[in-house]
């Protein structure tokens, strides 16, 4: 057997080597590269194709060669799967490509080392594309961010009062060291025994200096180691200030001051020509749909919805409503305890610090009787700080009229704390807090700067001069004091006061003032107080506000240059002290805009107790809504300020921009794309036909673009935008991306400016111009609703239109009109819900003839899917 198998292996051996000695050398080495599947895809930028790339390695003989080192390169910015590959026993390879974020085409190239000179390619393009930026247009949500260029032209209010030395008083500041006691503004004397001990000490040193200088009737201020006395001889005033200057007890002496509120801004305006409009508006209540958060069920919110929507507040009531735990002191003219409104927000630990000063004359009134004095009530400084009456004189008749739109005091404080969500009135920026009211304005509107100093005192819980000049102390300090008064001049009466409140903790704010100028107002312009200038609906400047380098923020102040009739000023609680009855007003002023600032102040204290003055004014100052990349100016301060932002520690929602393609024959939304970064975006192998483009921001990741107030644009512009037209080509575009806005003529159909299903556009109504008329698109049978809103306010008030609204089809039918629905935020806005086939719709805006009511201005219409 073992010969047999020899021989067989042999002839085996033998029959090999004849067979090679037959065949051709050919060696097993590979020589070629060949696509087997793979190119000429169509595919997304930045996504993966369908299919992977292929290859196959060959050698001479057109067999496959397995284990050949492959080099996989992109061009264009794609990537792939593995940059290097070994064939398979088949002499295959594959890869899988994501395209790069390019437009066009791109290629990838395949190589070995082991196959000299040979390579193969595979192509993709994208198929039609259009591509491009999106980019924030010029405008931003408040206007230009500048001071108006006719600030300087314009007239002024007449002042009713201006500021003046007091005829016979002066304040004396003494030399606490010579004298032996505390320094001025030390927080020792919150302790009352140290504070009449001081006192005791500061009189005995007046009983020196009146021997040799005519003063008498001392008001001792302890904390200020200060006093008031009065000049017997009105006539040595002069002589009397330099005498006691030289005194080596006394560090300062100045004249007493009267200012007053009556500074310029325009008198407030009656509510009643509303009421008697919303009474006569028809149709269903409806609940807010534009404004995002928690909204208070008072039925005159809607008249403060401007400012409300400038500062953010709805969204902020979701976070707070405030806390009975928060103390704001309102430093002003006094408070009405029986308006109903502010009532049930009231300490009853305010003070009366409005003293006996007289005019000099004997002054009238117009309805009987005189006056001498401004405190009104006869008794000097009490622990009553009840208004009891307002005078405006009366420049015809030369008399002193009783104000029925008066009390300033209860003004401000029912813009911080007016009780909300009661079911009655307005709401004030807090619906629960607790406001001290302290009086430190008389009747005419007018303080002096010793009893306003005693006011600021006794806000902080600090010892102030009271009842017959005795030392009287509130039970706690006010964690904010709000102060809407003001003037040009500093006082070492003002300072030492302002030093001591805020040595003692409490957040100081007080008004700009409203001058129309570029110059310090006082208290405001002191260093360790907020001063607030106002803007008006527009988000700009207010006419009358004083700017300048003290500005800490700005806040709704209103603007008589915007207001057609009277709704665009800050709406709030009056008392009309001609027939002894709680009313509501319109005023105007920095007056206003400080205590929006304090309202703000007291939200953040009820969510976050803990916070300091300091704190306080840095959450404000830092979240404040200014334009992307500024900081502080001279018009602005930081910004206006937002309740929102201020609580959760951001600038505003997070949001995201995206990108709509629609279909301009159906009005369908074909897609939608995400802008990245750097503001790009993309749509790839876009079928053939025509195209409209839109950008917009959603917010908070709810992916919802041309939402009313949201940034949203039209490529080529909300008019009349570009039609694409799409047929196996690529196109590029920038898209500006901020408030849409109307572009006339578009007064008939044949000049409708276009609007698509889940847009908005801003548009504006002014004689010759009868009305705007826009054209939709219907892509399905379904609900629609057209609806009209406020631009920064409610429809009907101040620079708002009152909107009448008609739907029609092409043909010329008309399926639904309105005038005015009534809801939360808007008594005059109009809408209309219809069931719509598909095809083109024209919307016409015009406005309302109604007596009374704004019939030209601006408005924002929205259309949507669904009710």
């Amino acid at each position: 057997m073992s010969v047999r198998f020899a021989s067989a292996a042999a002839a085996v051996a033998v029959l090999l080597a004849a067979g090679c000695k037959d065949s051709t050398s050919i060696s097993h080495s590979p020589t070629t590269i060949k696509v087997v599947s793979g190119a000429n895809q169509s595919g997304d930028v930045s996504a993966p194709l369908d299919s992977s790339l292929v290859v196959q390695v060959f050698d001479a003989a057109n067999k496959s060669v397995s284990g050949v080192a492959l080099t996989w390169t992109a061009s264009g910015g794609g990537t792939l799967s593995a940059a290097a590959t070994t064939t398979d026993n088949d002499g295959k390879s594959s890869v899988k490509w994501t395209l790069g974020p390019a437009v066009g085409t791109q290629v990838v190239t395949v190589t070995s080392a082991q196959v000299n000179g040979a390579s193969v390619a595979f192509v993709a393009g994208n198929g039609a594309t259009i591509s491009g930026t999106v980019s924030a247009a010029v405008s931003t949500p408040f206007a230009t961010f500048s001071r108006i260029p006719t600030r300087g032209a314009r007239s002024l209010a007449p002042r009713t009062v201006t500021r003046r030395p007091s005829t016979n008083r002066i304040i004396i500041g003494f030399n606490t060291g010579v004298i032996g006691i505390g320094a001025a503004a030390s927080m020792s004397y919150r302790s009352m025994p140290t504070a009449r001990a001081a006192m005791t000490r500061m009189r005995q040193q007046i009983a020196v200096l009146a021997k040799s200088v005519p003063i008498s009737h001392a008001e001792v201020s302890p904390v200020m180691a200060a006093a008031r006395v009065r000049v017997d001889d009105t006539t040595r005033i002069a002589d009397v200030m330099a005498q006691l200057s030289q005194d080596p007890s006394v560090a300062w002496v100045e004249r007493d001051e009267i200012v007053s509120i009556r500074d310029g801004a325009p008198r407030p305006m009656s509510t009643k020509f509303l009421e008697t409009a919303a009474s006569a508006a028809s149709g269903p209540s409806a609940p807010a749909r534009n404004v995002v958060g928690k909204l208070p069920n008072d039925p005159r919110f809607y008249q403060q919805l401007w400012p409300s929507a400038m500062i953010d507040l709805p969204r902020a009531w979701s976070v707070t409503t405030g806390s009975s735990n928060v103390i704001v002191a309102s430093v002003d003219m006094g408070i009405r305890f029986d308006d109903p409104d502010v009532a049930p927000n009231l300490t009853t630990d305010g003070y009366d610090f409005v003293s006996q000063v007289g005019f000099g004359t004997t002054e009238s009134l117009c309805d009987g009787g005189t006056f001498t004095t401004i405190e009104g009530d006869g008794d000097g400084p009490d622990p009553d700080p009840t208004d009891p009456d307002d005078l405006l004189f009366d420049d015809l008749d030369g008399c002193w009229a009783h104000n029925d739109l008066g009390d300033h005091g209860l003004w401000t404080a029912g813009i911080i704390g007016s009780a909300g969500n009661d079911g009655s009135g307005p709401t004030g920026v807090n619906w629960n807090v607790k406001i001290r009211p302290i009086r430190v304005l008389g009747i005419t509107g007018d303080g002096t700067n010793f009893d306003i100093a005693q006011g600021i005192l006794y806000a902080a819980g600090l010892p102030a001069t009271g009842k017959d000049t005795l030392p009287v102390q509130a039970p706690s300090a006010a964690q904010i004091i709000n102060m809407s008064l003001g003037g040009p001049s500093s006082s070492n009466t003002m300072r030492t006061a302002i030093n001591a409140a805020a040595a003692a903790g409490s957040l100081i704010i007080a008004s700009a003032g409203n001058d129309g100028l570029d110059f310090p107002s006082y208290p405001a312009a002191y260093p360790n107080v907020m001063g607030v200038a106002a803007v008006g609906m527009d988000g700009t400047l207010a006419t009358y506000s004083n700017a300048g380098t003290f500005l800490s923020v700005s806040a709704p102040g209103g603007d008589f240059r915007l207001d057609d009739n009277g709704g665009g000023g800050i709406l709030g609680p009056g008392w009309d002290f001609t027939a002894g009855k709680a009313t509501y007003l319109f005023g105007y002023g920095t007056s206003a805009s400080a205590p929006y600032v304090s309202g703000v102040a007291a939200l953040l204290l009820a969510q976050t107790p803990t916070l300091t003055a300091t704190q306080l004014r840095s959450r404000i100052e830092q979240f404040a809504t200014r334009p992307v990349g500024a900081s502080r100016s001279d018009t602005y301060g930081w910004g206006i300020v937002d309740a929102y932002n201020s609580l959760t520690q951001q600038n505003g929602p997070p949001h995201a921009t995206a990108v709509r393609l629609i279909d301009a024959t159906t009005g369908t939304v074909s897609r939608t794309a995400t802008v990245n970064g750097g503001g790009g975006f993309s749509f790839s192998r876009v079928a053939n036909g025509a195209y409209y483009l839109q950008a917009g921001d959603d917010e908070s990741g709810d992916g919802q673009i041309g939402v009313p107030g949201r940034r949203f644009g039209w490529a080529g512009g909300a008019g009349a935008p570009t039609v694409f037209n799409v047929n196996n080509n690529s196109q590029s575009v920038s898209i500006p991306l901020g408030l849409p806005t109307e572009v006339e003529p578009n007064d008939d159909a044949a000049h409708a400016n276009l609007l698509s299903v889940g847009s908005y556009v801003i548009g504006t109504v002014t004689p010759p111009d009868a009305g705007d008329v826009y054209s939709v698109t219907i892509p399905a049978a379904g609900n629609y609703t057209f609806e009209t809103s406020g631009l920064v306010g409610s429809c009907g008030l101040g620079i708002e239109l009152d909107t009448f609204l008609r739907v029609a089809s092409q043909a010329g039918t008309v399926v639904g009109s309105n005038d005015n629905f009534n809801s939360t935020t808007g008594h005059f806005c109009s809408r209309v819900t219809a069931q719509l086939t598909p095809g083109i719709y024209y919307v016409t805006v015009t406005g309302s003839t109604a007596a009374g009511l704004s019939s030209h201005g601006r408005y924002r219409l929205e259309v949507r899917s669904g009710t």
